[in-house]
């Protein structure tokens, strides 16, 4: 069950100030899921925030104003097509997580300029992850060119950001703007990064593409996806990592076997792997890639659920993904 609640802050601290906040109900046995506190940052003031862990060494852009006031609204614009995927990627020593913020956005609502074989335009981007019990930002700023070639359609194009990010609920919010046109894209995706330990998987890459890779290569790499919407025909390639497994007595690697099942939203098994052992390398890492033929299946929505078992201390692990197969769906 949620609620909207509004009321007046109280005085006495600046706007930039953090400020403590519980939310409690009478009802016994509730569990209240709430922010623990808040800013009343301007927008004026969130051009100047400062950056912490992202982005490039020295003095950033500035930014637009209307970029900054769109970073701070609830409201999400739809002036370019947006859409973004957080994935919660390996753990770090330091107790921060790898988290990777990727968009795509339509690139026929750009304003390119020039006329022959190329046509170019720019984009502004803010990408944004605020740590929701801290209001601690991590920010990135940029002013991306873009080309379209002679005879190219603008089509959707991605991006990605990346982050070191403390354990706990956070939000992203990707703003782009066109600064021919003056349009605006902006969308938020909250997100948990977990605590160290224990068993977890990485974000799984769900695409339909896998990227070219070098000969020496000991696996095929799969092209990032925001999307979650495939053709019915094809192959669709899962990536994931896993991470917390145990390691055999004396040192030895970790011993993980997953396997999955695609399954329709009634329950029906459409595709199936049984659990197999992945091979771990020799630096530990255990990543399996696997790829699902789809060639056959039905329209609409589809759960992905992925299985992990740590064989050296008996863990298990369910994960689930959910996606949709269309004939008409266009793959980047």
């Amino acid at each position: 069950m949620f609620y909207m609640l509004g009321f007046y802050p109280p005085e006495g601290k600046s706007a930039r100030d953090w400020r403590k906040l519980k939310v409690e109900v009478k009802r016994p046995g509730l569990t209240v899921r709430a922010r623990r506190g808040y800013t009343l940052r301007a927008a004026g003031a969130a051009a100047g925030a400062k950056d912490a862990g992202a982005g490039k060494k020295g003095k950033r852009p500035t930014l637009d104003p209307v970029v900054a006031r769109a970073l701070d609204s609830a409201d999400d614009a739809a002036g370019i097509p947006l859409r973004i995927m957080t994935y919660v990627l390996e753990p770090h020593a330091n107790g921060t997580t790898h988290v990777l913020i990727a968009a795509e956005f339509d690139g026929s609502r750009l304003g390119a300029e020039g006329k022959g074989k190329a046509r170019t335009g720019r984009l502004e981007l803010s990408v944004l992850a605020t740590h929701r019990d801290t209001g601690r930002e991590f920010r990135a700023d940029d002013m991306l060119a873009l080309a379209v070639a002679g005879g190219e359609a603008p089509a959707w194009r991605a991006l990605a950001r990346d982050f070191d990010l403390p354990p706990g609920i956070a939000q992203a919010r990707v703003v782009v703007r066109d600064p021919a046109s003056g349009a605006v894209g902006s969308v938020s995706q909250r997100f948990e990064v977990p605590a160290a330990g224990g068993l977890r998987l990485s974000t799984p890459i769900v695409t339909d593409h896998v990227e070219p890779t070098p000969a020496m290569a000991n696996r095929p790499r799969p092209a990032l996806a925001v999307h979650r919407v495939f053709p019915t025909q094809g192959t669709l390639y899962i990536q994931f990592e896993v991470f917390g497994a145990a390691r055999s007595a004396g040192g030895g690697l970790p011993r993980v076997a997953a396997g999955l099942v695609l399954r329709t939203r009634d329950g029906r098994v459409a595709r199936q792997a049984q659990p197999t052992p992945i091979a771990a390398d020799p630096d530990g890492r255990v990543v399996r890639f696997v790829g699902v033929p789809l060639d056959g299946l039905e329209e609409g929505p589809y759960d992905l659920v992925l299985e992990v078992h740590d064989e050296v201390n008996g863990a298990r692990l369910l994960d689930g993904e959910p996606l949709t197969l269309a004939r008409e769906a266009r793959s980047r």
